[in-house]
């Protein structure tokens, strides 16, 4: 028989629910907790995944904008322009002085020889009464020369030689003792074709010239083969005089 003041005792039923209830909680415990890190794991791996699209496109932006925007470096086709007229105006100037100024120099190996052969030939002419014809008969050479064939003209041994690459040195001008050399680069092999090609010619007239160009005692450069280049030089080394019988113009060396 039960005691009246004893506490009932639990029926089976809710003892069942009791332990269900103990069960079930910590279940939903742990499936919260799971949850929660899938979730924050899918976001972390979201905002991972935003930032490195966000800095890719901002990468792609700069290369993009690199190569799309307009050099700011880089010359316009006006500029281009300018400066290519510019060149092409100097040259035009310049390149004109700088042969003139190379020729001014070869010119200035050749003035001593000239005088030195003028010399000779007046020496010459004291003792012989007459001008040489044979530079060999001289007391002086030209240095740096090679002796040229007759002229077809003359048929004269030894009156031309060639010196150097750019002229022709004719020893006995017109036969009167003149020495005069002839500018004609590259074709300084026979006096033809010096004749042919020469630019001007530097002639010193001896004491007895009977020269239209060189007077006796003078130096004369004058234009051959009406050479524009020949006639500026002249004019650049030399006062001008009238020459030649026909009004021509003749420059006497300063």
């Amino acid at each position: 028989m039960e005691s009246p003041n004893a506490s009932p005792s639990p029926k089976i039923a809710d003892l069942g629910t009791v332990r269900s209830r103990a069960l079930t909680v910590p279940n939903v415990s742990c499936f919260v907790q799971e949850t929660t890190a899938v979730v924050l794991g899918a976001l972390v791996k979201l905002g991972m995944t935003a930032v490195l699209y966000g800095f890719h496109n901002r990468e792609l932006k700069k290369e993009k904008e690199k190569f799309m925007k307009p050099n700011k470096k880089a010359f316009t086709l006006i500029e281009l322009l300018v400066v290519v007229l510019i060149i092409g105006i100097l040259a035009a100037v310049a390149l004109p002085q700088y042969k003139k100024a190379v020729v001014k120099s070869r010119v200035g190996t050749i003035l001593p020889m000239l005088a030195n052969i003028l010399k000779a030939q007046e020496a010459y002419y004291l003792s012989n009464g007459e001008y040489a014809t044979d530079a060999r008969t001289l007391d002086i050479t030209p240095e740096a020369c090679t002796l040229l064939p007759p002229s077809e003209a003359s048929g004269l041994e030894g009156h031309f030689w060639g010196c150097g690459n750019d002229f022709v040195v004719n020893t006995s001008a017109n036969n009167t003792g003149s020495v005069a050399a002839s500018y004609c680069p590259g074709y300084n092999t026979t006096y033809e074709a010096c004749s042919e090609h020469r630019d001007f010619i530097i002639e010193f007239g001896s004491a007895h010239s009977t020269s239209q160009f060189a007077y006796p005692g003078t130096r004369a450069c004058w234009q051959s083969n009406g050479s524009s280049f020949g006639k500026e030089f002249c004019r650049s080394i030399g006062n001008p005089y009238s020459c030649g019988g026909t009004g021509s113009k003749c420059y006497e060396l300063y």
